[in-house]
């Protein structure tokens, strides 16, 4: 059940979720704090001094607290356990569901 869209009964509840547009803010601001540290950092963006550099690794912290990749199931814990297999098909390009061992 936690990895289940839950059919028409789950749709409301990710459309309804404020998790998603939540986890979408942090994003957009880790990744401005990202950009604009970059352009500091090589000179195209001059800032005042007393202004320090983004802290990106606390905007990634908050921003995974959320959740790790998109919410798109009904409940947080669906989300966290499908993060697993997006985050290693994108790192390792590898199907979780075709190379673990099933019981039976």
């Amino acid at each position: 059940m936690w990895t289940g869209t839950w059919g028409r009964c789950g749709l409301p509840l990710v459309r309804r979720r404020r998790r998603r547009r939540r986890w979408q803010r942090a994003v957009r601001q880790y990744e401005d704090a990202l950009r604009e540290k970059a352009r500091r950092m090589r000179g195209v963006q001059p800032a005042p001094a007393s202004r320090p550099l983004p802290d990106t690794a606390a905007l990634a912290a908050a921003r995974d607290r959320i959740a790790l990749t998109e919410p798109q199931l009904p409940i947080w814990m669906g989300d966290r356990i499908r993060a697993v297999d997006e985050r290693v098909r994108m790192a390792y390009d590898l199907d979780l569901a075709t190379v673990w061992p099933s019981s039976g």
